[in-house]
């Protein structure tokens, strides 16, 4: 079941007003744009990192971790 067939199910069964689904509904689209900005954070942040590591490799050892990144 998907997060939004999940939130209606919720809603129907505890019968919230129209002020309870109002409010609920700004603190969840407030979480969810607090969670992208953290995921985005975090992506910077692990690029940032990716780069210093790089920069301590030789070029073989850069060549070699690239090809590992590909493989997977």
């Amino acid at each position: 079941m998907h997060r939004l067939e999940e939130a209606i199910q919720l809603t129907e069964a505890i019968h919230l007003t129209d002020e309870q689904k109002t409010k609920i509904g700004a603190l969840t689209k407030k979480q969810c744009e607090e969670s992208h900005a953290l995921c985005t954070q975090a992506h910077e942040a692990h690029k940032a990192t990716h780069a210093q590591i790089l920069a301590l490799l030789t070029p073989d050892q850069q060549q070699k971790l690239h090809a590992l990144e590909i493989a997977g």
